[in-house]
């Protein structure tokens, strides 16, 4: 099913407001487990790559957080989520 999908099936339901937050605690706590293991792929030291709105960047892995990582750029430093962080 794609994310248009969900969101229209979800839009045009009869769901109260309860099992509305239980969809919402079951996509917070897969995004959880998606982050807890993008963090365990990399080192620091490695190089990645990432996407956002102002393009693909390229990097070295300098510090690994809970959730976010810090790359170092030829002219910065970025904090990026560790889930965004690609294999160089």
């Amino acid at each position: 099913m794609t994310k248009a999908a969900i969101i229209r099936a979800i839009a045009t339901s009869n769901l109260s407001v309860q099992e509305l937050c239980e969809i919402n605690q079951a996509v917070a706590e897969k995004h959880r487990l998606e982050c807890a293991l993008a963090g365990g792929n990399f080192s620091v030291g490695d190089r990645v790559t990432w996407s956002s709105k102002r393009g693909t960047f390229t990097g070295t892995l300098e510090k690994i957080n809970r959730k976010n990582g810090k790359v170092r750029t030829a002219h910065s430093m970025w904090t990026v989520p560790m889930s965004m962080l690609q294999a160089a």
